[in-house]
C-alpha cells in the first residue's frame, strides 16, 4: 500500500495492490479500471489486469483520489522574496492538461453527434481523448516510455480499458509490474471521473441561471403587459361612463 501527497497539483493519493502475480516478457494484458464512486472532490477506482491468453488476474489495484483544491488554484505573482515568478500555466490549468481536457471539452461535455450510419463519432472523440491523455500523462518520461505499447480500446467518463503489451521496462527485477505505471493508470480515470461530474454540475448550473432569467424576464414582461392593459381598460370604462352621462 501507498500513500503520498502531492504538493503540485493538491492531489491526496491512496494506492493499494492486493493482488500482485508475476507475468513475463511479451505477455498481453488486458486492463479494466472502473470508478466505482465519484464525487466533486473524490473518486473511488478499481483496476483489473488480466493476461489475454489464459484469463488470469495479474494484478488488481485500487485508488481513493482526493482534489484538495482543484479549481480554486490562482496563479502566482510575486514569490515571498519579491522576485516575480516564472509565468506559465496554473496548477489548476496544468492538472487540466494533464486529464486531456480541452476548452471544448469543458463546454460541450459529453454531447454526442450521430453519424451517417446511424452510430455516433462520440466513442471515437473519447478514444482519440484518452489515447492522447496516456501519452502526456505528467511529466514523468519513465510513464511515457511505458505506455509506448498501451492500446486504448475502451474510453467513458468512468471506465478506461485498453491492452498492453509488456515488454522488460513494465517489469521489475522480481517479475511483476512496476507500481507507479499501475497507480498512474488508475489515476488517469479518478481525475477523468472527477472532470466529467464537474462538467456535468456546472453545466448544470448554467442552465438553471439562464432558464432563471429567463422566467423572471418573461414574468416581469407578463406583469407589464397586465398592467398597461389594465390601466388601458380602467380609462376605456371611464370614458364610457362619461359619455353616457
Amino acid at each position: 500500500m501507498a500513500t503520498r501527497l502531492l504538493g503540485i497539483c493538491n492531489l491526496g493519493i491512496r494506492h493499494l495492490v492486493t493482488r500482485l502475480q508475476p507475468a513475463q516478457i511479451g505477455d498481453i494484458l488486458l486492463m479494466e479500471a472502473n470508478c466505482l464512486q465519484a464525487d466533486l472532490s473524490i473518486a473511488f477506482t478499481e483496476a483489473i489486469f488480466r493476461r489475454k491468453s489464459d484469463g488470469q488476474m495479474i494484478v488488481k489495484a485500487s485508488q481513493q483520489l482526493a482534489i484538495l483544491h482543484y479549481l480554486s488554484l490562482k496563479p502566482k505573482g510575486k514569490g515571498g522574496d519579491g522576485n516575480d515568478t516564472k509565468k506559465g500555466p496554473t496548477d489548476c490549468e496544468q492538472q487540466q492538461q494533464q486529464n486531456g481536457l480541452t476548452e471544448a471539452d469543458r463546454t460541450n461535455g459529453g454531447q454526442q453527434r450521430s453519424d451517417a450510419d446511424g452510430g455516433t463519432t462520440d466513442e471515437a472523440a473519447n478514444l482519440d481523448r484518452a489515447e492522447k491523455l496516456v501519452a502526456r500523462r505528467g511529466n514523468a518520461k519513465n510513464f511515457n516510455r511505458m505506455a509506448e505499447n498501451l492500446r486504448v480500446t475502451r474510453a467513458e467518463p468512468l471506465v478506461l480499458e485498453a491492452e498492453l503489451e509488456l515488454g522488460s521496462k513494465h517489469l521489475n527485477e522480481g517479475g511483476t509490474m512496476h507500481g507507479g505505471f499501475v497507480a498512474t493508470l488508475v489515476d488517469i480515470v479518478s481525475c477523468c471521473a472527477i472532470d466529467w461530474l464537474r462538467r456535468t454540475l456546472f453545466a448544470a448550473r448554467k442552465n438553471w441561471r439562464e432558464n432563471r432569467h429567463q422566467i423572471g424576464v418573461s414574468e416581469g414582461r407578463t406583469k407589464h403587459h397586465i398592467h398597461r392593459d389594465n390601466g388601458q381598460s380602467e380609462g376605456r370604462r371611464r370614458r364610457s361612463c362619461q359619455g353616457q352621462t
